[in-house]
């Protein structure tokens, strides 16, 4: 042990020299609150309106709920928490995480891409939803008719409904066939503006223009002073979509058939959905897309936590929420 030690001292060994960011500076959450609200906001969003019911009624109802649950515990809850856990501890973000394994760099890089073009592309539903929201406000729903200026002849309203054998609640459609749905005609020829095809440009959509502008006006507001600024936002993008769900949620089982159809989805589990992979392939997508795990977001928010901030709870308290939605 002398022998080494003396040369050691002979040969004069230095160690390179390794030069860590200034962490110290990064700027932290306001409260704790603040940082859960913002990780709930970023998993509860438009995808649980509309993308869950979807895969729900595609997938068996039931069967679907069960195989999500699966894939929730077994994947997606094990990989958020060590997202958060790896950027508390590092203080990097989803491209200096990597520099750890220069080989994978790129991992962080398409973190960002795929980060970048799901903002463009929510961005515009959002945008979408916000015309229908001021549309909500008028006397008459301008998706229920067809006496308005941008309906054409083609446009169809079927509102006649029978009860099949099952007992179950059909739409029956007096329409032809080639007629179209005042939603359609709506969506199209007012919201979209459609031209009559590639070739033709068409003008400069109002509409969407101011919209998408208005969208993109917030998020600058919210972001402007970095988390000071998105942490108080985040009290309103965490807890509204909640209420939305629970608002559909209760019109939806006033309904007449309401009581019909969560007997057939919910109470009876459809077992050959539960064995088909697709299922489970599509519990999985969903499990990644209402968590935001592997996009990158995870790691932005959880390098502004203090070292000793008590991410294990917060892990238990973000479970419950999303069994809630």
């Amino acid at each position: 042990m002398t022998k080494i030690s003396d040369n050691l001292k002979e040969h004069h060994l230095h160690l390179p020299h390794i030069h860590l960011p200034h962490i110290h500076h990064r700027k932290e959450w306001s409260n704790p609150i603040e940082f859960l609200m913002t990780c709930v906001g970023f998993a509860v969003g438009l995808g649980n309106v509309w993308r869950f019911p979807y895969l729900c009624f595609k997938n068996g109802g039931s069967a679907f709920v069960i195989a999500f649950l699966s894939m929730l515990f077994i994947i997606g809850l094990p990989l958020f928490f060590l997202e958060i856990s790896i950027a508390q501890y590092s203080k990097f973000g989803p491209l200096e995480i990597w520099k750890a394994v220069p080989m994978v760099r790129g991992i962080g890089i398409c973190s960002l891409l795929i980060a970048s073009f799901i903002s463009l592309y929510y961005n515009i539903l959002i945008a979408y939803s916000l015309i229908y929201a001021i549309s909500s406000f008028l006397p008459t729903l301008p998706w229920t008719n067809c006496d308005f200026y941008w309906n054409n002849p083609k446009c169809c309203v079927a509102s006649s409904t029978i009860k099949n054998l099952s007992g179950l609640l059909t739409s029956v459609s007096n329409c032809p066939l080639d007629s179209e749905s005042p939603a359609k005609q709506y969506f199209n020829n007012y919201v979209l503006n459609i031209s009559n095809g590639i070739e033709e440009l068409g003008e400069i959509n109002w509409k969407v223009a101011v919209s998408l502008f208005v969208c993109w006006l917030l998020i600058f507001l919210s972001l402007s002073k970095g988390v000071q600024s998105l942490g108080k936002v985040s009290y309103l993008t965490a807890i509204f979509p909640y209420v939305m769900i629970i608002a559909l949620i209760i019109r939806g089982v006033t309904l007449e058939g309401a009581m019909t159809g969560i007997e057939y989805f919910i109470l009876k589990i459809n077992t050959d959905k539960l064995k088909d992979l697709e299922t489970w392939v599509d519990a999985a997508n969903q499990v990644y897309f209402c968590l935001s795990i592997s996009q990158g977001g995870l790691y932005t928010l959880g390098r502004h936590n203090s070292f000793n901030y008590n991410h294990q709870r917060f892990w238990k308290i973000s479970l419950y929420l999303n069994l809630f939605e």
